[in-house]
């Protein structure tokens, strides 16, 4: 009952390399899996998903679905996007995605990407283009482990 899916379509706002356009932070005790992500791009682009550090500003709230069908939980995270999410660190690449003009990919972690609390995911453009991404991002908790 608390397997979750985060999808968002953005924009980049086109005004420099390394643009922010998701955000995925876990404020649950326990800790938050990424099983897997797709994404879509319109225009070639790498995109990187990033460990990051700092206090994400400027972005719109985006619910996540539970996956659970008729489980009324909701995910216990701060979820964001937006055309360039601010106040972020790049704390190092998880992630990258080598997409050439309008390919969607799919990537399951062969290692598993576990979110601590308050430890949170970011998604990035790294080209200075106009560019759109689709993006979704299915995970789920497990109890803490120390």
């Amino acid at each position: 009952q608390r397997a979750y899916a985060m999808y968002f379509s953005q924009a980049a706002a086109n005004s420099g390399a390394n643009e922010c356009l998701g955000y995925l932070k876990n404020t649950s005790d326990d800790d938050l899996i990424v099983d897997e992500i797709a994404i879509h791009s319109v225009a070639a682009d790498t995109i990187c998903v990033c460990k990051v550090t700092g206090t994400a500003a400027g972005g719109s709230a985006i619910v996540p679905t539970n996956m659970h069908l008729g489980s009324g939980k909701t995910a216990v995270a701060t979820t964001m996007q937006h055309t360039a999410i601010t106040g972020l660190t790049d704390a190092g690449r998880l992630l990258n995605f080598y997409l050439a003009a309008n390919t969607f990919l799919t990537r399951a972690p062969k290692a598993t990407i576990a979110i601590e609390k308050n430890s949170a995911i970011a998604v990035y453009t790294t080209a200075n283009q106009a560019n759109t991404l689709k993006v979704n991002i299915h995970f789920h908790y497990e109890d803490a482990h120390e």
